[in-house]
């Protein structure tokens, strides 16, 4: 999250006095071990470059939640375009991904490879991801917003 951001999140939350919005690096969270209550998460993880970078800020979640604590984690698990476009759109120059979108009446700043992210995860694998951090899957939730089979919330726990 950025400052920027974080600024708009603080705005936006003004009437809660107990939330608190911190720009991080991307890898290692600006938070003191077992001192988060919840953790939430939206959009983000899907866009990580690698799976490696995914089982990192799982094991800072699994590292800032305190005991027996609770995140909500949104996962992307499948393409909601066909997977070959995927795969081709890693060997195209992002500029000329960022005219095409610009064409297609789509936001050219999502045409970069870190917008990109990593290859879908499907369940079985977050979960084993999960509990390598050190997070118990309590529960998989699909995303009502995406394309069916395309996104999931992963409702976690602090293994204790």
């Amino acid at each position: 999250m950025s400052d920027v951001m974080v600024e708009k999140a603080k705005a936006a939350a003004a009437a809660f006095s107990n939330l608190d919005f911190v720009a991080g690096n991307g890898v290692v969270f600006p938070l003191a071990s077992e001192t988060a209550d919840f953790v939430w998460s939206y959009e983000v993880f899907q866009h990580m470059p690698s799976h490696d970078v995914v089982k990192a800020n799982l094991v800072e979640v699994a590292r800032i939640l305190r005991p027996s604590a609770l995140g909500l984690i949104h996962f992307r698990t499948a393409h909601e375009y066909p997977t070959i476009l995927w795969h081709i759109a890693k060997f195209v120059p992002t500029p000329v991904i960022q005219r095409i979108n610009a064409l297609l009446g789509k936001d050219p700043l999502t045409a970069d490879t870190s917008w990109r992210g990593a290859k879908p995860l499907p369940k079985n694998t977050i979960a084993h991801f999960c509990v390598a951090a050190g997070l118990k899957p309590i529960e998989f939730l699909d995303d009502p917003t995406h394309a069916p089979g395309s996104r999931t919330f992963a409702v976690v726990q602090r293994a204790v």
